[in-house]
């Protein structure tokens, strides 16, 4: 027993050293090439993914162009706002959900990688590191942005009163979005532009596309309808209590959902990974 302990934790290290070593040649020499991993990720296969899938954001065009037209809408909607102060909470509502919405960018991860997915295959990578390692890296994207619109901007607009309401339904968009977004990624992969062609060109399974962009749009408002019932009766004149009620069921809610995905999506990538690699091997 002592010494199948002292293979697996030899194993462990010696699987992870190249990591920390390429970590500690990044730090020491001014002109070697950068560190894989970013700063306090773990020398892990989850800190692999999860600094691959936000280097992704930055140098992948398919990924930053789709997030700078989020920031530019969301920049015209908060100006919007700023000019019409009748109209601030509507439009400070219409963020929340924009950017949610961003969250689901990961309902086509897998064939976002294309050709490229058979290192996650062959590298013995399990399906929950590659799972959550996408999630994390996707709401780390979304949420300081999330954090300004939800608090900073009602507060700067006088609508300070409503943050609990833009903050918990920002919050459940984004989590649950960000994990049901990977539960279609393994359920209805489909071939994406390869890296440097316009993220809107789509040669291929359009229908794919649209209908997985509709049910993250639109599908994962139905589990809050409880909690937007009690929201709708607090703003109708209703008790207060009401308001901290329905804000306490998203989060249970948001909790429920966003666990139900990922554990569906690690279990179907792990059943499912060289059927899904062979549907988005090759770019549309």
């Amino acid at each position: 027993m002592l010494l199948w302990a002292v293979c697996i934790t030899q194993t462990r290290h010696v699987l992870e050293e190249p990591l920390r070593v390429a970590n500690r040649r990044g730090r020491s020499k001014k002109n070697q090439e950068r560190p894989f991993l970013l700063p306090l990720v773990p020398a892990t296969p989850f800190g692999a993914v999860l600094t691959r899938s936000l280097r992704y954001w930055v140098r992948d065009s398919r990924y930053s162009v789709a997030l700078l037209v989020s920031f530019i809408m969301v920049g015209l909607l908060l100006a919007m706002a700023w000019l019409n102060p009748s109209t601030s909470s509507g439009l400070i509502g219409a963020v929340v959900v924009m950017l949610s919405m961003a969250a689901g960018s990961t309902m086509n991860d897998f064939g976002m990688d294309g050709p490229s997915g058979w290192v996650n295959i062959t590298s013995g990578v399990s399906a929950r590191d590659n799972v959550l390692g996408r999630i994390v890296a996707n709401i780390l994207v979304i949420l300081p942005l999330m954090l300004v619109s939800t608090i900073v901007m009602p507060l700067a607009l006088g609508q300070g009163q409503h943050i609990p309401i833009f903050l918990g339904l920002g919050a459940y968009l984004l989590v649950t979005n960000s994990g049901f977004g990977m539960v279609l990624a393994v359920l209805l992969p489909f071939p994406a532009p390869a890296p440097g062609v316009s993220p809107i060109r789509q040669k291929n399974n359009s229908g794919t596309a649209f209908f997985s962009t509709l049910l993250v749009m639109f599908g994962i408002w139905l589990p809050l309808i409880p909690s937007a019932a009690l929201g709708i009766w607090h703003l109708a004149g209703g008790p207060a209590w009401a308001l901290y009620l329905a804000i306490a069921l998203a989060l249970v809610i948001c909790a429920l959902v966003f666990t139900l995905s990922v554990r569906f999506a690690i279990r179907k990538l792990d059943q499912n990974y060289v059927d899904i690699f062979a549907k988005v091997q090759h770019y549309a």
